[in-house]
């Protein structure tokens, strides 16, 4: 290799900052090339060029959310699979495997694809979505679709003064069978079932999940949750504001073990048979206020 700037032909391979642009993006890349120790020009062979291309795109990836090249590889490598039987798996041609472990860069379908069929975590997030989206209101979600929204918000509340699965799960029950004995309407549009826990949601490992992998919470201590959002009062009317303040009041003031001992006392539970559904006609019995 001869030097295009002095012609002098010693160089060394180093670690160097590259200006690159992909779809009208510009990225600083740090890769590997070759540099004249004569002058300091630098140059890329063959290969270099290839890494360049291929961290200039997984670049973009990262800063658009798409899974990296890296991470498309490591999901096929997980499930021991050639590319070929990886592309049988998912669905698609081999060619867009090939494509998608190198320098093309998958839309938002594809990559939801790639999660799905790839990411067990990721495949519970849309299962519940699915649900969401097909719940109607009847009385087992005291007659409102499930908000997410409204969850989220009702959950971060809560946490300040029942950080642990096990008690704030019972506070938000609290706050749709008591609103719901009020006013005729839940207000998170949660199902909630018999569970050896006492009324909470039937997926409720797949919801604390949920709230971990959308950075609505992360963990405190082993078993407590803190929120790392600030609570909205926007998703909610007056009237659902003064149930949440009430139970969040007695949380406050009983102590969390408190709903959790009081709801196992509940009629709309006690009545019920393990892993039922509970109905919220059954709010009419709430005897916590």
């Amino acid at each position: 290799m001869i030097c295009l700037k002095c012609e002098k032909n010693k160089f060394i391979e180093k670690k160097v900052k590259i200006e690159q642009e992909f779809r009208e993006k510009k990225f600083i890349i740090i890769s590997e090339a070759m540099v004249c120790l004569n002058c300091g020009q630098e140059f890329l062979n063959d290969e270099q060029a290839n890494v360049l291309r291929k961290k200039t795109v997984d670049q973009y990836r990262l800063l658009n959310g798409l899974l990296t090249s890296v991470q498309i590889k490591s999901y096929r490598d997980n499930l021991k699979m050639s590319q070929a039987t990886f592309a049988d798996y998912l669905g698609v041609g081999v060619a867009s495997v090939k494509r998608w472990e190198t320098y093309f860069v998958q839309d938002k379908s594809q990559d939801d694809l790639l999660r799905i069929k790839c990411d067990p975590d990721f495949a519970d997030i849309n299962a519940l979505e699915v649900r969401w989206a097909l719940d109607q209101p009847d009385e087992y979600n005291g007659y409102k679709k499930f908000d997410i929204d409204v969850f989220r918000n009702v959950l971060i509340r809560i946490l300040e003064v029942a950080p642990s699965p096990l008690f704030f799960f019972k506070a938000i029950f609290y706050i749709d069978f008591v609103h719901f004995k009020n006013f005729g309407k839940g207000i998170t549009g949660m199902k909630y079932a018999c569970l050896q826990y006492g009324p909470i949601p039937k997926d409720y490992e797949k919801l604390i999940k949920y709230a971990q992998v959308k950075g609505w919470v992360s963990k405190l201590s082993t078993h407590d949750l803190k929120a790392n959002l600030n609570f909205d009062e926007k998703f909610f009317s007056t009237d659902e504001m003064t149930t949440i303040d009430s139970i969040y009041d007695i949380a406050k003031k009983k102590g969390r073990k408190f709903l959790f001992n009081r709801s196992h006392e509940e009629a709309a539970f006690k009545s019920c048979h393990f892993l039922d559904v509970l109905n919220y006609k059954d709010s009419k019995k709430i005897k916590l206020l």
